[in-house]
């Protein structure tokens, strides 16, 4: 019997991710991925990678829950293994703050991440601007070293990758059995889905004597979070003085749709106002 010619159509963490699971699942597949942009200049190259989700309305929760349970298990086994630095994959802690309390004090996957529990009092005075917080571990995927060690475990297991700039899904059918869509917010154009839009934000790149955190806005929730740069620390006091690398702070300040993926240079100005150090916490 002829292998099943699979086409992924994308090279994003979700096209690259999708392939190496079909790979791995249906290993008499033959699989072959296509895309017109590869790691730098993915869309995921941009991303955060934070592992904290979103409830999603019309998805079941506990849908949602298991998809984050696999996720992290998946992500965690991987940042045991000797091939953590490689792959971008480490645990980070941190902070939730919340401006006025959440609606659910305890999320839906509370019992997935490490440690998760409400900030004390006493925590909560180092931000004297908001009321609630939560504290947990969670993991952080540096998106192009991952998407690196994607490509590497894909074409070690044999999967062709090609430079192909796909206008039609349809041109595709004659040459596999199954095509797999995988291309994001490039299915707006591919298949006319006008219902894709993007959700703008800015990735901004501080030294660690800038900042001592990772700092996530997200006005709808009136709440931050906020990430130690350094996971294994209990004493924040330290931090300032054994954060030698760079800190990432990531706002997601939500935008008007735009597909141009040039940074705004006036949109990084709330971002850099709301990163003064919490009170008592000291720079370097």
């Amino acid at each position: 019997m002829t292998a099943p010619k699979v086409a992924v159509v994308g090279a994003g963490v979700v096209g690259l991710s999708t392939a190496l699971c079909i790979t791995e699942t249906c290993p008499s597949c033959s699989v072959t991925v296509l895309s017109d942009q590869f790691s730098p200049d993915t869309t995921s190259d941009a991303a955060a990678g934070i592992l904290i989700p979103h409830t999603y309305p019309g998805t079941p929760t506990h849908v949602q829950k298991q998809w984050f349970k696999e996720t992290f298990t998946y992500l965690f086994a991987i940042s045991n293994s000797a091939e953590a630095s490689e792959a971008g994959i480490h645990l980070v802690s941190g902070w939730q703050v919340f401006k006025n309390s959440p609606k659910e004090e305890l999320p839906f996957w509370s019992d997935i991440v490490l440690g998760f529990r409400q900030m004390s009092k006493a925590e909560l005075q180092k931000f004297p601007q908001h009321q609630f917080g939560q504290a947990f571990m969670t993991l952080k995927c540096d998106c192009p070293p991952y998407l690196l060690w994607l490509e590497k475990r894909l074409k070690a297991a044999g999967v062709q990758i090609y430079t192909r700039k796909v206008a039609d899904l349809w041109e595709l059918h004659s040459e596999y059995n199954v095509v797999v869509n995988c291309t994001g917010i490039g299915a707006r154009q591919l298949v006319g889905d006008e219902k894709l839009f993007p959700v703008r934000g800015q990735v901004l790149k501080m030294n660690s004597d800038a900042a001592l955190c990772q700092l996530h806005t997200c006005p709808q929730s009136g709440g931050h979070n906020i990430w130690m740069p350094a996971s294994r620390l209990a004493d924040t006091d330290c931090l300032a003085s054994r954060c030698l690398k760079p800190v990432e702070i990531n706002p997601f300040l939500l935008q008007l749709p735009s597909l141009s993926c040039q940074p705004l240079p006036t949109s990084h100005q709330p971002s850099l106002s709301s990163c003064s150090s919490p009170k008592g916490l000291a720079r370097s």
